[in-house]
């Protein structure tokens, strides 16, 4: 809770002083959002397209920010944060972030090779069908670990708002002071 108090003696109507303290923590907590919204794509993985760090945003408030994701990685994202844990398979057939991710990423594509070897398949629509499978199952079996970009991004924005409170109050002070 923030108190203020303000002298009967100062020039400025409550109005003002209100309009004055809102326009500064407004200011603070857009500043807050970028950086906030920067430390938390830093340590977003990157997937098969990007989406999930591109969706990254912080909505500032008068008083707060709220960190989230938006766009087509919202989804993605509320599994990527905590990780998934194992038991349960993820969606694997055609057109999947799992399917996307073996099709598209170097590490998908010597999935695929390994599998066209191992197993001597030589379609290799099938091959990337059976590789999606496996690395589906693997999932199921593992769970992925947790990514914890927000959580680990928590101290970095409490750094901000330690620099940037003080900074903000002078502000207020020197707007709404006689001098």
């Amino acid at each position: 809770m923030i108190s203020i108090r303000i002298d009967s003696s100062t020039n400025p109507k409550p109005q003002e002083i209100e309009r004055v303290i809102r326009e500064e923590f407004r200011r603070m907590m857009k500043a807050a959002a970028v950086t906030g919204e920067t430390a938390i794509a830093r340590r977003t993985p990157v997937g098969v397209s990007g989406h999930l760090r591109q969706g990254i945003v912080g909505i500032p408030e008068d008083f707060a920010v709220e960190f989230g994701v938006q766009g087509p990685g919202g989804v993605y994202g509320k599994f990527v944060e905590p990780g998934r844990k194992r038991g349960k398979f993820p969606p694997f057939q055609d057109g999947s972030a799992l399917f996307l991710w073996v099709r598209r990423t170097d590490k998908g594509k010597r999935l695929v090779a390994w599998v066209k070897r191992k197993y001597k398949v030589k379609d290799n629509a099938l091959a990337l069908r059976q590789a999606v499978f496996l690395k589906a199952r693997a999932i199921a079996r593992r769970g992925t670990r947790p990514a914890l970009m927000f959580k680990k991004s928590i101290p970095e924005i409490q750094k901000f708002f330690e620099r940037a409170f003080p900074q903000t109050i002078a502000k207020i002070e020197k707007r709404l002071g006689d001098g």
